[in-house]
């Protein structure tokens, strides 16, 4: 289940890493540079633990564009994220703060200002998740929240 969401994690991990797998529960271990504890939840929706200290963060993490439509939810618990919206804006949040995103005007450039982060991130892939989402929901469509974002920018 949701084995292209965690394709996602194959395109920002640089450094070597060790998957570890149990059932819907993955854990990438990336040693000394912290690790990503991730729950597959559902179809298209992925629950990740992420604790990572970076000190040198361009030898570990980037951000490349992945083929999925994605929303991304990030609860930040300490530390500092930062990202790129565009050609002129960046995003920063730090602990406490609440994210929504679109992937896809979003990770042109990523940066942890205080060298680490701790937080609560959601993946949905809106395509697989939607069908879903619908069946327990079915006054919210997902697709069409993806897209209002995606105009708002």
């Amino acid at each position: 289940m949701n084995e292209n969401l965690y394709g996602l994690f194959e395109n920002v991990l640089v450094a070597d890493y060790s998957l570890i797998c149990d059932d819907d529960k993955k854990i990438i271990d990336l040693g000394e540079y912290g690790k990503f504890e991730t729950y597959s939840l559902f179809p298209g929706i992925v629950l990740a633990f992420i604790d990572i200290n970076l000190e040198q963060y361009d030898e570990v993490y980037i951000e490349d564009k992945i083929p999925s439509r994605l929303l991304e939810i990030n609860h930040c618990l300490s530390g500092r994220y930062s990202y790129s919206v565009g050609d002129d804006k960046i995003i920063y949040f730090g602990k406490g703060d609440l994210c929504i995103s679109v992937y896809d005007l979003t990770k042109t450039l990523a940066d942890f200002p205080l060298g680490f982060y701790k937080g609560l991130e959601i993946f949905i892939d809106v395509d697989v998740a939607n069908d879903y989402v619908t069946k327990y929901i079915p006054d919210f469509d997902l697709i069409e929240f993806d897209e209002n974002l995606e105009k708002s920018k």
